[in-house]
């Protein structure tokens, strides 16, 4: 009768640190997630807006990358095997990636498998170029003002 407390410490405390480890890594891993979204968003509206002489009317995915190590840096806590990609059309930029969120100390033990440690993440930002927006309103107006004022003219003429 007096071992009972130690035969049910030696299965209750380690089911406890068992489940306050996985709730602290669970917590790193929404807190990665977080991160990886704000910084690929980040790292698509930089390219969105980017503009050069070497721009031709649209992002470069390329281009969209050169700023990850800088961007991503090193305030992951449990992020590993991080790989991103890029892709990008006329209108829109999209980077994607994944990481792997499980701790290697626990390999694939049953109560942390390693399927539902990884995270999936991307963003997109729609490619946007003001003033070429602004000349082309402009243009359309005047041409506008210009069919208008021509009509004006040459309405009773015939």
């Amino acid at each position: 009768m007096n071992g009972y407390m130690t035969v049910e410490a030696s299965l209750i405390i380690p089911m406890i640190l068992c489940i306050f480890v996985i709730l602290i890594y669970a917590a790193f891993f929404l807190y990665d997630r977080c991160c990886f979204n704000q910084d690929t968003y980040i790292l698509c509206f930089r390219e969105s807006i980017r503009k050069d002489e070497e721009t031709v009317r649209g992002p470069d995915p390329q281009k969209a990358l050169e700023g990850k190590n800088r961007q991503f840096g090193t305030k992951y806590f449990a992020a590993r095997n991080v790989s991103v990609s890029s892709s990008a059309d006329r209108e829109w930029v999209r980077i994607e990636g994944s990481a792997s969120a499980l701790p290697p100390v626990f390999g694939n033990y049953f109560l942390m498998p390693e399927n539902i440690w990884l995270m999936r993440f991307g963003s997109s930002a729609r490619y946007s170029d003001p003033p070429f927006n602004i000349r082309a309103f402009r243009r359309r107006v005047f041409l506008v003002s210009k069919a208008a004022q021509y009509i004006k003219e040459h309405q009773g003429v015939e």
